[in-house]
């Protein structure tokens, strides 16, 4: 298993990349947040056919090892990854390209030319995955993605949605994995449940059926993974979290 001792020396820098450690307003925030989750219901929301629905559970400050663990040891790749912060998104490009993966920050803040040689990039099959804030989830069109991971628990239906909604597009097959602390899980099932809800809804108005044989059949079903399977990993991610500590450190990100 992995190093506990380990574990608690890198607990400080681990929150900066893992996004824990934002300040106490945002900790009180998720703290409130973990014990209610705030249901946007709207009657048109579904999700296509073709979309895989996983949850993870995973502790907090093991989120960065486990996104390197999918996209190494899984072969998770054209991947679109959304943190909750802009800042967020940065620390973990880094960490991922020190880790070897090719990963670029995809942000508003870019120009319009930069974002769209960062999309043909992606839909070329360069790189691995693009890490973005939970802005830049709406409006977005990019092709050619394969699987969308929620490294935070959503707190709005709608939300969930519209970021699920970049794969499984135009009917090819895509995945969506949301991280998972155990406190969240109840509320994300509440959640799910929702959303079949809303898409039965949605069939009463829907002259065809397919609408209403996905929402009987949704099922957002549990990975785990055992901490022995991160453990090759553990040495070089601390190496890689030790740079990006001092790349912190001296401000240079």
């Amino acid at each position: 298993e992995v190093d506990e001792e380990k574990v608690r020396e890198r607990k400080t820098t681990d929150k900066e990349v893992s996004g824990d450690g934002d300040g106490s307003k945002e900790k009180r925030n998720k703290s409130l947040s973990a014990k209610k989750t705030i249901v946007n219901l709207e009657p048109n929301l579904s999700l296509p056919n073709e979309l895989t629905e996983i949850f993870i559970q995973v502790l907090s400050l093991q989120k960065p090892l486990m996104v390197i663990y999918l996209i190494k040891k899984l072969g998770y790749r054209r991947m679109l990854c959304f943190v909750k912060s802009k800042e967020n998104a940065k620390r973990l490009t880094k960490l991922l390209e020190l880790s070897g993966i090719v990963s670029v920050e995809y942000s508003a803040s870019q120009h319009a030319a930069k974002r769209k040689q960062i999309q043909t990039r992606f839909e070329n099959d360069e790189l691995d995955v693009l890490v973005c804030s939970d802005v830049m989830a709406r409006g977005m069109d990019l092709a050619n993605v394969d699987y969308v991971l929620l490294y935070d628990s959503p707190h709005h239906l709608s939300s969930y949605v519209h970021k699920v909604g970049r794969t499984a597009r135009a009917g090819k097959s895509g995945t969506a994995i949301t991280f998972l602390e155990h406190k969240e899980i109840f509320h994300f099932k509440k959640m799910m449940n929702n959303l079949i809800s809303s898409e039965s809804k949605l069939s009463q108005t829907d002259s065809a059926s397919s609408t209403q044989q996905q929402s009987n059949n949704r099922k957002v079903r549990e990975i785990k993974i055992q901490k022995s399977k991160l453990k090759p990993l553990v040495e070089d991610y601390e190496i890689s979290l030790s740079k990006l500590k001092e790349l912190i450190k001296s401000k240079s990100i």
